[in-house]
């Protein structure tokens, strides 16, 4: 393309007039053909050029080592296993004067820290001797942190299968209780005298943070009920013991993580101004708290590790767990099989469950389908022109069927075409209307990896992307682009999202024929995870001035009490399975309100301390908290089992129409009917009992944890040394339903127990169970 916008003819068309596009196929560029604009070049100056690059690029191949290479340097197997996207955020800087064009690395700074997942056939000790710090592993899969220096070496190991850069997540954004029947559940009921409030459970939130003062989440006594937190932002671990005693300072400025936690866990202490007390109760307000505020900008690796750090402490502390995950982005094949999906399958399990918010982007135009894997797709472009360098950025992604291949072009607003990219190729186009990165993947990416089970259950997918790579003035051109597959093979659809956060700071307007199903965000579509979408629950309210609030008197459209909110992302997941699992209230949601979070005032509920927000963030804490008073009814369930019982007492009405349905999933949650389906599916749970402690290693006093499914006969603690001495026993009578807890001072014959291994044994009638605590004096 010409200074004036016109279409270039490829060099094939023979015309020493046109503007041809020169391939400069770089070893150091990993395989990607990078096509420059040289205007008036003839095809014999053409054909000169073209080899006495190919020169310089094979004298590189033999001399790069003496260079020192980088991964933009690294030859093409090695640098096919990072990630595309990676490709083309870091891109080759590409400056044209006159008719030479000169090549330097856009680089990363050696010394940064690129966070990502890598999928490692060797051990974590080799993968750490590589320059690796491990986080989480999983299998094959491990949460890391490399120096970009180190990065080469990384994939040049033939043990790396792949690499994947962490890619960031954003926040999905009277009471609603009475609407699902927390009363009903939170009442005394034959075999729970004490109600079912999670009391046992320990529930887990991954997000901004969590407003320690805030009345919700102290007991009667004003002692925190947050047993742990992470911060991530500054790497500080806060144990129960030191926030008991008020040692750390987290603020949480966005109030996202603090009114999450308020739905799942708050106890409504924080009501003020005179109003009734508990009127914003949380849907189970005796569980205990544990918190993970996220790396600020949300990535999905940090999302792991945050994960793990809760499952384990609830391990610890002998308690069963459900951990809340309101975020998410529009990456991956949507169909729980990138590694970030398959690394939080793979942390769940009994009594480890996961609850993940559906998305928000149901009213945005951010997919469609190419059927047949041939035909075109049209978007539009918004003006934007950020001021510097590689910031401007489009980014659309696809997935096609297995074997499915076409060749792509894409055709900007003035009508310059760029391509055909051919299956397996990657190319970048250096352009004024944008830089053009395509990437055609077929089965080349992750490198190494079995082709009979490629990522995504798909070998077809492809990037690609339009940015201001080699010049701030390349911004993508406003208006309608489109982008045209040709297939080559095999049959099925393609399924194209919009990248909207993370790799792309402009967003387009999105596809002209949109298709607002399969927008579920990730990792809304993992397997083992819990997936809510949103319904209305609430439109109108009085805030804290006592002037009446609400959607509609400022200007926000909002569907009527109890429709799906317009807003909640449908399903299914790209290979049909039903998403999401349920809906639950999310839209007009008043929960706890963090003293660091800056709200507008018609959002502040009439008590000043509680604040309506919206989102499937909203509506996934619902579901985590009824997934606690699960767990403290039946201890242990697995996560299928978990969502079998949440979708059979999930209830139908006039909006849900029927279900289950890529809306609504099964229906709308319902606590009322939780009770009636667990003793219809699990009829022979009824008795079961645990033994569990407080803390490990321990300090004295122990603090036993007996859960039980039921009342249990006479009961009676024992506790015994390693060699089998009897050191302790207590008669506790009757054991009721729910939590019961007991506390063990360590002595052996009126003189402290020494550190060491102690064996816990707890039988009531015919029930027995068992523990094993390590004691630290």
């Amino acid at each position: 393309m010409d200074a004036s916008g016109h279409r270039v003819a490829a060099p094939e068309e023979d015309q020493a007039s046109r503007t041809s596009y020169l391939p400069l196929e770089a070893a150091f560029r990993g395989g990607e053909t990078l096509r420059l604009f040289l205007p008036g070049i003839t095809p014999r100056l053409h054909a000169v050029i073209r080899c006495l690059w190919t020169a310089c690029v094979a004298v590189l191949a033999v001399h790069g080592a003496a260079f020192g290479q980088s991964p933009e340097t690294a030859p093409r197997d090695a640098r096919l296993k990072l990630d595309p996207l990676f490709r083309i955020h870091h891109p080759l800087r590409v400056s044209a004067a006159g008719a030479r064009g000169t090549a330097t690395m856009l680089s990363v700074r050696a010394d940064s820290q690129i966070a990502g997942f890598a999928e490692f056939s060797g051990t974590r000790p080799r993968l750490e001797a590589l320059g690796a710090r491990v986080g989480t592993q999983q299998g094959s899969l491990f949460t890391v942190r490399i120096a970009a220096a180190d990065l080469d070496r990384l994939i040049r190991d033939p043990e790396l299968r792949s690499f994947q850069v962490a890619r960031p997540l954003s926040l999905q954004l009277e009471t609603s209780g009475p609407v699902i029947g927390t009363p009903e559940i939170h009442a005394p009921g034959p075999g729970f005298p004490n109600g079912i409030q999670g009391q046992g459970v320990l529930v887990g939130v991954a997000d901004t943070g969590i407003d320690l003062d805030a009345a919700d989440f102290k007991d009667g006594a004003g002692v925190t009920r947050v047993v742990g937190l992470w911060d991530q932002y500054n790497n500080m671990v806060y144990d129960e013991e030191r926030l008991r005693a008020g040692v750390p300072v987290n603020q949480d400025r966005d109030g996202h993580g603090t009114h999450v936690t308020g739905i799942a866990a708050g106890n409504g202490r924080a009501t003020g101004r005179g109003l009734p007390a508990f009127r914003h109760v949380g849907v189970a307000p005796l569980a205990d708290i544990a918190v993970v505020k996220l790396d600020p900008i949300h990535s999905d690796v940090y999302m792991v590790e945050a994960v793990q750090y809760l499952f384990d402490l609830a391990r610890s502390r002998g308690q069963d767990a459900v951990v809340n995950l309101s975020l998410g982005n529009q990456c991956g094949p949507r169909d729980g099989t990138s590694m970030l999906e398959r690394m939080l399958s793979a942390l769940t399990g009994p009594g480890r469950i996961l609850v993940v918010s559906a998305g928000n982007d149901a009213n945005d135009p951010i997919h469609t389908r190419i059927e047949s894997g041939q035909g075109e797709a049209r978007f539009s472009v918004l003006n934007c022109a950020w001021p510097g360098l590689n910031n401007d950025r489009v980014t659309l992604e696809a997935w096609g069927n297995p074997g499915l291949q076409a060749s792509i072009t894409l055709v900007s607003p003035s009508g310059s075409t760029f391509g055909p990219v051919a299956p397996g190729e990657e190319s970048s186009f250096v352009s004024p209307e944008g830089d053009v990165t395509i990437f055609n993947g077929s089965d080349t990416w992750p490198l190494g990896r079995d082709l009979n089970t490629p990522v995504g259950n798909s070998s077809s997918w492809f990037v690609v992307a339009i940015a201001d790579r080699t010049d701030a003035a390349h911004t993508p051109a406003a208006g309608e682009w489109t982008l045209s597959l040709s297939r080559q093979a095999g049959e099925g659809v393609f399924d194209l999202w919009v990248d909207g956060i993370g790799f792309t700071s402009c967003a387009p307007c999105g596809f002209a024929t949109a298709d607002p199903s399969r927008t579920l965000t990730v990792p809304g579509t993992c397997d083992s995870c819990i997936t809510v979408g949103s319904f209305v629950t609430k439109v109108a309210w009085q805030d804290s001035s006592g002037l009446a609030a609400g959607y509609a008197l400022h200007g926000i459209p909002v569907a009527e009490v109890g429709a799906l909110s317009d807003f909640s992302s449908r399903g299914p997941r790209r290979d049909g399975l039903l998403r999401p699992d349920l809906a639950a209230p999310g839209q007009g949601v008043a929960s706890s309100m963090s003293h660091d979070d800056s709200q507008e005032g018609w959002r502040i509920a009439e008590d000043a301390s509680h604040v309506v927000k919206e989102g499937t963030s909203m509506a996934a804490p619902h579901v985590a908290g009824a997934v606690a008073l699960l767990l403290q009814m039946r201890p242990h369930l697995l996560p299928a089992r978990v969502r079998d019982i949440l979708r059979r007492a999930a209830r139908e009405d006039t909006f849900t129409g029927a279900v289950p349905n890529p809306q609504w999933g099964a229906g709308k949650l319902d606590l009322r009917r939780l009770i009636e389906v667990v003793n219809e599916t699990l009829p022979g749970a009824t008795r079961e009992m645990s033994l569990s402690h407080v803390g490990s290693p321990s300090h004295a006093p122990v603090r036993f944890r007996i859960l039980a499914g039921a009342t249990h006969g006479p009961a009676r603690l024992q506790v015994f040394s390693v060699d089998g001495r009897r050191i302790f026993q207590r008669d506790l009578g009757s054991i009721p339903a729910g939590l019961t807890e007991v506390e063990w001072d360590p002595t052996v014959n009126g003189s402290r127990a020494a550190s060491g291994v102690y064996f816990a044994r707890l039988r009531a009638g015919a029930t027995l169970a068992s523990d094993k605590v390590v004691l630290l004096r």
